[in-house]
């Protein structure tokens, strides 16, 4: 049996278009990583200049952190269900007190117990930079929990500190 030629130019671009599909988007765990990324960016390199930085600031917290959030802690004060409003507002006061924060993940280790949550192993740095210029290094393992909202989005719904 001869297949015709339009054919055969048909479904190899059928088949070709299918390979740079899904071989050029990004899996779940690079958007995992995308959003631990932007989390740290959004931390380390916030200003709380004017409203529009404040405004800002809270709309990337509403965008990233599920609402509630809720964060397991040794720190009594750290502890407790968030909702990412309360967290900028936090957050901002921290700024506004001049103390900077810098955040890196270091070494994710991303599993999927199911399509709608993901949970995140990662050591995390942190250097809180005292308005007086003093700094404080910590370094701990920190665990991470990722659900998706109703429109496909990830977003951080737990925090937990190795205790």
């Amino acid at each position: 049996m001869k297949i015709p030629r339009p054919l055969l130019a048909f479904l190899a671009l059928l088949i070709g278009t299918a390979i740079w599909y899904f071989g050029f988007r990004s899996s779940e765990e690079d958007i995992i990583r995308e959003k631990l990324e932007e989390l740290s960016n959004t931390i380390s390199n916030s200003s709380s200049e004017g409203l529009l930085g404040k405004a800002k600031l809270i709309s990337t917290f509403q965008d990233l952190l599920a609402n509630p959030v809720v964060l397991e802690s040794r720190y009594p004060n750290a502890q407790g269900v968030r909702s990412p409003k309360e967290l900028a507002i936090g957050y901002l006061g921290l700024i506004q007190s001049g103390q900077t924060v810098d955040l890196q993940f270091r070494s994710p280790s991303i599993s999927f117990p199911n399509e709608k949550e993901a949970r995140v192993k990662t050591t995390v740095e942190a250097t809180l930079t005292r308005s007086s210029g003093t700094k404080q290094n910590e370094s701990q393992t920190l665990y991470i929990t990722l659900g998706k909202d109703s429109e496909g989005n990830w977003k951080f719904e737990r925090f937990s500190q190795e205790i």
